[in-house]
């Protein structure tokens, strides 16, 4: 009897212990405060299969034809697993995933909370959540920290100001280490960081951003001062530019710059958190220099500078004409609180 009774109790221990890792797994990764409170943007839209679609969407497959996957593009950060969760939504993903790192791959075990990525996924008949096809990791900045403060709790990389408050984790941080930035440029071009990383000694400096002048007439991408030494010249046309080269006398040297590729949409559905830039009227807003038809969105309410995450239709012609619209009132909203004292 006594054996009996041990084999019960070690039954019960075993399925608490496996409880956390399968509801984490099957959560529908809920953000703060009921931001999003039903999948992609809380849509609503009428489902099928008798399902509620994407995590509740209720994205009709039937509009990508029978037994056909949907593709959706999911643009946001990680703010936790499960396995990933980005934007309200629960993406899953295998091992061998393809994860691009810059110029460079990654492995998917790799993904860390905070970063800021790219996913092609699909959703199939009958499945709330969506499997991911590919991943890319987005850096707005890669290069030497320039400066430290831990009074402020900011550090300058590449002469741009990084607040450390929002972020989960970060490396120990100190003047010379090589770091890779990822979060959003918000409206006056400031980088509001959501992950902070080391980046490897043989890997270039790089920044993405704007390009404007100082009141010296320096160039400059986003916050970051640039040299274009002879026979490097900028891009013909074009003020969104990737630059790459090497930081020295407080400067990116550079030694190529390019426009930043244009994003090449396949008909299907977008997730998208980024700050609206522009607003040129009552039925267009662009985010993240993506311009949306905002005609559907009946009673949202935003202006230049709200940070967001739009749900959208890719149509065939490349158009996005936008679902839902929710405002992130509270910069990174989805990552946890930082500590100060890695700072050196």
């Amino acid at each position: 009897m006594q054996t009996i009774i041990k084999v019960f109790f070690l039954a019960c221990f075993l399925l608490m212990q496996q409880m956390p890792a399968a509801r984490a797994e099957t959560d529908a990764c809920p953000m703060p405060d009921g931001y999003i409170d039903r999948g992609i943007g809380g849509t609503g839209l009428t489902g099928t299969n008798g399902d509620d679609g994407i995590g509740g969407t209720g994205i009709d497959n039937r509009k990508a034809g029978p037994n056909t996957a949907s593709t959706i593009y999911v643009i946001g950060t990680i703010y936790a697993y499960g396995s990933l969760c980005v934007n309200g939504l629960h993406i899953t993903y295998a091992d061998d995933t393809p994860v691009k790192d810059g110029a460079g791959t990654s492995s998917a075990k790799e993904l860390q909370l905070g970063q800021l990525v790219q996913v092609e996924a699909e959703k199939t008949p009958g499945v709330s959540s969506l499997k991911a096809r590919k991943i890319s990791l987005i850096h707005m900045l890669e290069g030497p920290v320039s400066g430290v403060s831990p009074e402020t709790g900011t550090i300058e990389v590449m002469g741009e100001s990084i607040r450390l408050a929002d972020l989960s984790g970060y490396p120990q941080l100190s003047v010379g280490l090589g770091v890779r930035v990822g979060g959003l440029r918000d409206l006056k071009g400031r980088i509001v960081a959501t992950s902070i990383v080391a980046k490897g000694a043989k890997q270039p400096d790089r920044v993405a951003g704007h390009l404007t002048m100082d009141e010296k007439e320096h160039m400059l991408i986003g916050k970051t001062p640039i040299t274009l030494p002879k026979g490097v010249k900028l891009p013909p046309s074009g003020e969104d530019l990737v630059a790459v080269g090497a930081w020295r006398d407080n400067s990116l040297h550079v030694t190529r710059v390019s426009e930043k590729p244009d994003d090449d949409f396949a008909p299907g559905y977008i997730s998208l958190e980024g700050y609206i830039e522009h607003v040129p009227d009552a039925h267009h807003a662009q985010v993240c220099d993506e311009v949306f038809n905002t005609d559907g969105l009946k009673d949202a309410r935003f202006r230049e500078g709200d940070r967001v995450i739009v749900t959208g239709v890719i149509g065939k012609d490349g158009k996005l004409d936008a679902i839902d619209l929710k405002d992130v009132k509270v910069p990174g909203i989805n990552v946890l609180g930082s500590d100060k004292d890695k700072l050196q």
